[in-house]
């Protein structure tokens, strides 16, 4: 039952992040509103971290590990995903735009930030069921 929550939890965050980012492309919100991008990467982090927790726990990755080594696994696997999701801007052209490295490092600064909320909400999530070490 708490792998089913922490699945259903960062789905559902991260299909209302899929719903905005939408809405956020259709309406040109990026470009009229730019601070939209921070809470878009503080919500991507928070369920991609729910996501990569799932996954560990699921194939039993963080057994046996203390929650320092766990929260480590868990960051790097969302700043992982984040560096990916930033050469997926270089690829379709977002890269060509003036100061896009300081931008780069506030995404990944905002992905690593909601991470941290991930994991202690991933920790509440599976608090309640002793076998799941989060």
């Amino acid at each position: 039952m708490s792998q089913f929550r922490l699945l259903l939890s960062s789905l559902c965050v991260l299909t209302l992040l899929a719903v905005a980012h939408y809405f956020a492309l259709e309406y040109f919100w990026y470009w009229t509103y730019p601070l939209i991008d921070i809470p878009v990467h503080f919500f991507g982090g928070l369920g991609m971290a729910l996501l990569v927790t799932w996954f560990f726990v699921r194939f039993g990755i963080l057994q046996n590990t203390t929650s320092r080594k766990r929260l480590l696994f868990i960051l790097g696997g969302v700043l992982a995903i984040g560096i990916l999701w930033e050469f997926f801007e270089v690829f379709i052209g977002v890269a060509k735009q003036p100061g896009y490295f300081f931008d780069t490092a506030h995404d990944l600064i905002n992905d690593l930030c909601g991470a941290v909320l991930g994991y202690l909400l991933a920790k509440r999530l599976t608090h309640l069921v002793p076998s799941i070490p989060i």
